[in-house]
């Protein structure tokens, strides 16, 4: 009987890490707005600021255009066709767009946010809001907030997040917890968010806690990842406990 062999990663060329690398970061790059007016430098300029070489830096190039990322022209040079910037969701704190809240009322707790929000009762606060930016639907997100201790916060304003909703009614989040993924748009979800069905989506859920470690909120989010990106800023890392977020930071 032959021992049990691990699965192997597939060999990779030396010139397909360097298309896979500058790719990457040239498409971070045009995500962030870092080109002015979205045009892109010229080939000869890639080469010497990225140390590529010029068939990799045409190749990427090429790539991105066939994915829509760019378009080039002869003579004129290569532009991004993203709108705008991808806004940075905050995860916690940081600038926002004002959400437009599209829907707020107390109803029965569902079963999978009572599994998150142990002991949050049999009715919560729910609240649906949107992120748009340029007139553009980038985001869905829907929070349950537990009672009674959200209950003031009913007809409070919706002015920035949810983290800032909760402060506004003396709620302090000690910490949050964030599961980060991706997935396909169904139906309903694609509607809202104005992209076909199946597209690709970021979605994120977070779990905010009191410093007893009592669940204040559970929210899930949805995300276009051609208008929206996330970011995290860290203060430090201890060996063992992982990463703690910087306080206050914008995390989107």
């Amino acid at each position: 009987m032959e021992p049990d062999r691990k699965p192997q990663p597939s060999r990779e060329t030396s010139g397909s890490a360097a298309r896979r690398r500058l790719t990457l970061l040239l498409r971070g790059s045009i995500s962030r707005g870092d080109f002015p007016n979205g045009r892109l430098p010229r080939e000869s300029e890639i080469m010497r600021d990225y140390g590529a070489s010029r068939g990799v830096v045409r190749d990427v190039l090429q790539q991105l255009n066939d994915t829509g990322v760019v378009t080039r022209t002869q003579g004129v040079g290569t532009r991004s066709l993203l709108a705008s910037p991808a806004h940075r969701h905050p995860l916690h704190g940081g600038d926002v767009p004002a959400p437009h809240s599209v829907q707020r009322r107390i109803i029965d707790t569902p079963r999978t946010v009572e599994e998150r929000m142990d002991g949050c009762g049999a009715r919560v606060l729910c609240i649906e809001h949107l992120t748009i930016v340029d007139a553009i639907v980038c985001a869905v997100s829907t929070s349950y907030l537990a009672l009674p201790a959200a209950a003031l916060l009913e007809n409070a304003d919706l002015c920035g997040g949810i983290h800032d909703l909760l402060h506004d009614g003396g709620l302090v989040v000690a910490s949050t917890e964030h599961v980060i993924g991706a997935m396909l748009a169904d139906t309903a979800t694609a509607h809202r968010l104005g992209v076909p069905t199946s597209s690709p989506l970021l979605s994120l859920e977070q779990t905010m806690h009191d410093s007893t470690g009592e669940a204040l909120c559970f929210s899930t989010t949805v995300m276009r990842p051609d208008r929206m990106s996330l970011f995290v800023q860290t203060v430090g890392v201890t060996p063992g406990n992982g990463v703690e977020p910087a306080t206050g930071s914008s995390v989107g």
